[in-house]
């Protein structure tokens, strides 16, 4: 009897070891000790955390892009280049519009008094630089330089040009749809002259000289573009672009120096034969990209 007492004590207290290692908690963090060479050292490895891994899984969409999707994120410098064909109107921004008491001293002309309509397009080229703020947002300062073209004219006015330049602070708006195409949206403010320049006879003092007619446009230009841009590298980026001009106009002026007539007249005379007008423009082009 006290023989089988013994041996069951025995027995109990061989397994009691197994038991505690059986109920001893799992460890979160094991060490491993690399021995040395190219990447010795000691490092810690944790299981992933569940939550967070399902957070992880069911993140995504065509709208959320990820941390390495290639794009510009935000702290990024910005050049931009644009190259556009324009659609303008065909009249002449400043026109002959006599007030009370005004008096003009030779005959306008089919391009002062608005009858002749010489322009139907023309070649625009923008330039600009900017700060992309954050990964969505752009702001910085544009310009443009627009030559319009004209039709054959039928009141003896010859060699007419018409040139334009405006200057506005700027902010765009990005949408990323894929790894490699981003949409952006853009608008503006700022100050824009529109300058026609041609020769035409002129009548005064008696005798009628060749002339040169010089009418100056000035309003506030309110731009508004927006594009797709393609990823060529991970800092050239191009793609399609249209833009709506509007500028609304706030003074003109047409001047005359011709032998036998020098004179400014502008829409801020008291007894003013000058009126500047409003006009649209929309371009159609190509832009580039640059992010530093």
């Amino acid at each position: 009897m006290r023989v089988r007492l013994a041996q069951f004590a025995t027995l109990v207290l061989s397994t009691m070891p197994s038991f505690a290692t059986a109920t001893e908690p799992r460890k979160d963090t094991v060490t491993v000790t690399v021995p040395p060479g190219t990447n010795g050292g000691t490092y810690e490895c944790k299981p992933t955390d569940p939550a967070q891994a399902t957070a992880t899984a069911r993140k995504g969409g065509p709208f959320d892009i990820g941390p390495d999707d290639g794009m510009v994120k935000s702290n990024a410098l910005e050049l931009l280049v644009r190259a556009s064909y324009t659609i303008a109107e065909p009249q002449s921004p400043v026109r002959f519009a006599p007030g009370p008491g005004g008096a003009f001293a030779t005959d306008p002309g089919g391009i002062y008094d608005g009858s002749i309509a010489p322009y139907r397009g023309g070649l625009q080229v923008n330039a600009g630089t900017g700060y992309r703020i954050t990964r969505r947002f752009s702001a910085g300062l544009g310009g443009s330089f627009t030559k319009l073209l004209s039709t054959a004219i039928t009141d003896g006015s010859k060699d007419l040009s018409r040139l334009a330049f405006s200057i506005a602070p700027y902010a765009r708006v990005y949408l990323p749809i894929s790894k490699s195409l981003e949409f952006w949206g853009a608008i503006g403010v700022g100050f824009k002259q529109d300058t026609q320049t041609f020769d035409k006879p002129t009548t005064a003092a008696g005798s009628t000289q060749s002339g040169k007619w010089t009418m100056t446009h000035e309003g506030i230009a309110v731009p508004v573009g927006f594009g797709l841009d393609i990823r060529a590298t991970d800092k050239f980026f191009i793609g399609p672009s249209a833009q709506y001009l509007g500028v609304i106009a706030t003074g003109g002026c047409l001047q005359i120096d011709a032998p036998n007539l020098q004179k400014k007249w502008c829409t801020s005379d008291t007894n003013s034969v000058t009126r500047a007008f409003s006009y649209q423009q929309l371009t159609v082009g190509l832009s580039l990209r640059l992010s530093l």
